[in-house]
């Protein structure tokens, strides 16, 4: 596949629709250095698809290949009825190609129009419709390698719906005599045996992209709706979610989340599951709600959804179709981005949770950290059996977030990745005190929380990624969170009293200093004031300070003699300093969180928190720093790469992995293991970069999905090392290593 991987780098992924045809591509060098593919049309004709003399490719080529390959051997149409670039019309005057036309046996109607796109464009909607309108052809498909859409034209009506597929030459073989064919086919396909196993059947040779399909959505139907986009989704998800669980105890194992034979049939359908759903799954949606789409608009959305299978099915898509249903305004405002899968899973092979460790994340999005928690513990204790998987994910993981939409996704996706029930509670982590009985109680279960309105909880391992963004100005939320912000205050030589020390040690050393001397000694003072190398606090800072101050004494000196020895003790017993507290008036959000990361830990229990760089390096920040190391051990720093979290935000962010100190430990020196990745998982537009071999081919994993391109793991596999050769030494901090 060397020259797939020339035109198509990440094809693995861009052809998730069609891989299964892949291997029928066969490329050959007709010319030196251009390579070709035989058209499976009836014309036969060989097509360039690659030149390497000027790196010219055609990735829109591949895709109609492996279309035309899908029509004659999954389809069976035979290639005497398929064209290429055929002339139609669209619009009032305008003239157009289309790129495959499956034509009827008079071999002069067109059946079937297809508009093909390279898989980094989207397909073509409108100009679709438009063909299928002006050439009366009554079905159209728009293929781009990674997302499919088919739209039904019942004749003589222009456009007003999609099917969950194409007829197969012998359905068309029934209706072909007919008037309108166009009339019976909608009912053979609809007719079909819809299944469990097909469902699996089909997932099996394709991956669907989730994500496109919400935006073909939005485009065909939504946008026009007048509805949230989101909630409409969402709530067939939920439906889905639950006929594909149902389907397990159904006697032939049917699945009902389709299209029915009119519009209204399948909003009565559909509308049942949704509400079966809520009964057994409560406490997303209110028992009132209900689907608010027209019939019309929410046939073509089930007709979208049907293949895509939801249970046990691939996180990752299901990860970036939640993340692009979230409204780019609400995220921007709360600073609420999404954590990218290999930060997640390099987070939690650094913590190595146990199969015995309470988990929470209190700002828990879209549950990634609990969902690649879950997974790898069930991978590390090899849980096999769903009794156990169940047990133990109802049981250690929880999650908090206080935004009602990535609450109701949180849950959505502990239900696909296999948790019966979830701890996912919407409430606001930091207002503790407001917290409802519905969590409380739940807390109380395990003996997680503490009586002190819910201050202090007892969990083992904190994961989170807190909103960087959006201060906070409520005094009653700022004042619950004094431990750290007290931190932030001065404490510095006071100025004002310096000319009365000058004086003193003039007169009981019997010296007379020089008027430039005497600013001399100002300044110094200022300069250590001003050094934040120097910690006014520590009584070893203290004494250097005032060396310091002394030597500029002795040089500012006009009549009479100093010595260090005996002027150094002296200043220090004099000098005066002065602590002053900063007022609050506002505060970012994600301090808060530090504080209530730590509150969140039993003492000797483990974190890792995302945060912005500064806390790291800023001079304003240094409070925050000293509030951390006060509290906890810091295992690890590492810096992310500046692209992780594009296209949202460019904030460059790093990693803080802590252990709480016991009650009572004594605070020592001790080493922190520092690295930063410089092999980015995005390009600078914040698209994913997926390892790929010698050959140029994705590399994939054992699930089948495409490895990312990044160091994290070489990042990993040190922290490991050192931090196990730490714990053999003795360092105890590091023995949940060797969990």
């Amino acid at each position: 596949m060397d020259i797939l991987s020339k035109i198509l780098p990440n094809w693995e992924t861009d052809l998730s629709l069609q891989k299964q045809y892949v291997p029928k591509l066969k490329f050959f060098e007709k010319e030196k250095g251009k390579w070709y593919l035989k058209s499976h049309d009836s014309e036969g004709k060989d097509k360039l698809v690659y030149n390497v003399a000027t790196g010219k490719s055609a990735p829109e080529e591949i895709v109609r290949q492996l279309f035309l390959t899908e029509l004659t051997e999954h389809y069976h149409y035979p290639k005497n009825r398929l064209k290429c670039e055929q002339n139609v019309s669209f619009g009032r005057n305008g003239r157009g190609r289309a790129d495959i036309v499956v034509y009827q046996e008079d071999e002069t109607t067109p059946w079937i129009l297809v508009e093909v796109k390279a898989p980094s464009q989207k397909n073509s909607i409108q100009q679709l419709k438009s063909y299928l309108n002006n050439e009366g052809s009554p079905l159209g498909v728009g293929v781009n390698g990674n997302a499919i859409t088919r739209l039904f034209r019942p004749y003589p009506k222009e456009f007003d719906d999609s099917l969950p597929d194409i007829p197969t030459e012998a359905e068309y073989q029934q209706v072909k005599d007919e008037e309108h064919p166009a009339a019976s086919i909608k009912d053979i396909i609809l007719g079909r045996k819809w299944t469990l196993s097909e469902l699996e059947k089909i997932n099996e040779n394709k991956q669907f992209n989730l994500r496109k399909i919400i935006e073909v959505l939005e485009e065909l139907v939504l946008a026009n709706s007048g509805a949230d986009s989101f909630t409409e989704i969402f709530k067939l998800i939920y439906a889905k979610l639950y006929d594909e669980w149902e389907a397990e105890n159904r006697k032939d194992k049917s699945l009902l989340f389709r299209q029915y034979k009119t519009a209204e049939v399948t909003k009565r359908e559909i509308g049942k599951l949704f509400d079966d759903a809520k009964k057994e799954w409560k406490g997303i949606f209110a028992a009132s709600d209900s689907i608010e789409l027209t019939p019309e608009h929410l046939n073509v959305c089930v007709g979208e959804l049907t293949e895509v299978k939801l249970f046990f099915s691939n996180l990752r898509i299901i990860d970036e179709a939640f993340e692009y249903l979230i409204p780019d305004v609400a995220k921007s405002k709360k600073g609420q981005y999404f954590t990218p899968r290999p930060v997640i899973d390099f987070c939690v092979r650094m913590i190595n949770p146990s199969n015995k460790e309470y988990v929470i994340d209190p700002a828990c999005g879209s549950a990634g950290f609990l969902v690649h928690t879950m997974e790898y513990v069930w991978n590390k204790y090899k849980m096999t059996t769903e009794k156990a998987k169940v047990n133990y994910a109802s049981k250690y993981l929880w999650g908090i977030d206080f935004d009602e939409k990535s609450a109701k996704i949180s849950r959505a996706i502990m239900l696909i990745a296999g948790d019966g029930k979830t701890h996912i509670f919407k409430q606001n982590s930091l207002e503790h005190p407001k917290w409802t009985p519905e969590i409380t109680v739940e807390l109380q279960k395990e003996d997680l929380i503490s009586d002190d309105k819910n201050k202090h909880l007892h969990f083992d391992i904190v994961m989170s990624n807190p909103p960087f963004a959006g201060d906070i100005q409520e005094k009653s939320l700022i004042n619950l969170y004094n431990e750290i912000l007290g931190h932030r205050y001065t404490f510095k030589i006071d100025t004002g009293k310096i000319k009365a020390m000058i004086n003193t040690i003039a007169e009981e050393f019997e010296i007379t200093f020089t008027d430039e001397g005497i600013e001399s000694i100002i300044a110094k003072v200022k300069e250590i004031n001003k050094d934040e190398e120097i910690d006014l606090e520590s009584e070893d800072d203290q004494q250097f300070a005032c060396q310091l101050i002394s030597q500029v004494m002795i040089d500012a000196v006009l009549e009479g003699e100093l010595f260090e020895p005996q002027l150094t003790p002296r200043i220090k017993e004099i000098i005066n300093f002065k602590k002053n507290e900063s007022k609050w008036e506002k505060v970012d959000r994600h301090i808060l969180f530090i504080e209530r990361v730590l509150d969140l830990l039993n003492p000797g229990g483990r974190a890792v928190i995302v945060l912005p760089q500064g806390i790291f390096n800023n001079s304003s920040e240094k409070y925050v720093r000293k509030f951390v190391t006060s509290k906890a051990r810091i295992l690890a720093v590492v810096g992310l790469h500046g692209n992780s979290f594009k296209p949202h935000t460019g904030t460059k962010t790093s990693l803080l992995f802590l252990k709480k100190y016991e009650e009572g430990e004594e605070i020592k020196d001790y080493p922190i293991f520092f690295a930063t990745s410089k092999i980015s998982f995005k390009n600078n537009s914040g698209e994913y970069i997926f390892l790929q071999d010698k050959e140029g081919n994705v590399v994939l994993d054992e699930n089948k999905n495409p490895v990312y391109q990044t160091d994290l793991s070489m990042i990993a596999d040190a922290y490991e090392d050192w931090g196990k050769k730490r714990a053999k030494a003795g360092d105890v901090a590091f023995d949940f290593l060797n969990n």
